[in-house]
């Protein structure tokens, strides 16, 4: 499989290569906090920090806006980049050589990258939801044993049971009904033409990273 025409392994070697921890101090102070670096978040306003980068598993998380990922996705989201631009980024900070041929852009898959990745967004900020806090109590923490720390290092999130809401929050990050379709997060309703739905509502979500 490419991502973006690049082959995965060397999106694994620049991964490997790429500490978080030391690209995103690039952009703002990072101070050790226990296992982890705590620093402001870059994409909300805040004057307590709640931005998390765990070196050990190589991914950020903050607590104020729900934002999270890995070293591609930040890089993303800072820079207003796409995947293969901030691959490519990367690539060249760390000294990893990739043939002229691999830079091509393959827009379509990094769209469903990005519908991915503000999808995991969208869930992690929904299980914060006042709304869903008694069952997610019940049900995460005195049902499964779980703890908020471990909802937080799995990056676990809710899909709401509103039958559009990734689809309107998908909309403010310029991504359209059919583009959730194709990255399997929405559907296409059969009986009213035009329109679309949620396909995960009122469940347990959990990434998965390649």
């Amino acid at each position: 499989m490419m991502a973006g025409r690049i082959p995965e392994n060397k999106i694994d070697e620049i991964r490997t290569a790429a500490d978080i921890v030391e690209v995103i101090s690039a952009y703002l102070p990072l101070k050790r906090r226990g296992r982890n670096f705590l620093g402001l978040c870059p994409f909300h306003n805040e004057k307590t920090p709640s931005f998390s980068v765990s070196p050990d598993r190589q991914i950020f998380h903050c607590f104020g806006c729900g934002k999270g990922g890995n070293v591609f996705t930040f890089l993303m989201e800072h820079e207003h980049l796409s995947f293969v631009e901030a691959t490519t980024l990367l690539a060249d900070r760390y000294g990893i050589i990739l043939p002229k041929y691999e830079k091509e852009t393959d827009t379509r898959l990094e769209k469903l990258l990005f519908a991915h990745e503000v999808a995991a967004q969208f869930f992690q900020a929904t299980l914060k939801d006042q709304r869903y806090r008694e069952k997610i109590e019940r049900y995460l923490y005195a049902g499964r044993g779980l703890t908020p720390e471990t909802v937080e290092k799995f990056q676990i999130g809710l899909a709401p049971e509103e039958w559009r809401g990734l689809i309107d929050y998908a909309a403010r990050k310029d991504l359209k009904p059919e583009d959730l379709v194709e990255a399997g997060l929405a559907i296409r309703s059969e009986k009213r033409k035009g329109e679309y739905y949620d396909r995960f509502r009122l469940r347990l979500m959990i990434p998965i990273y390649n």
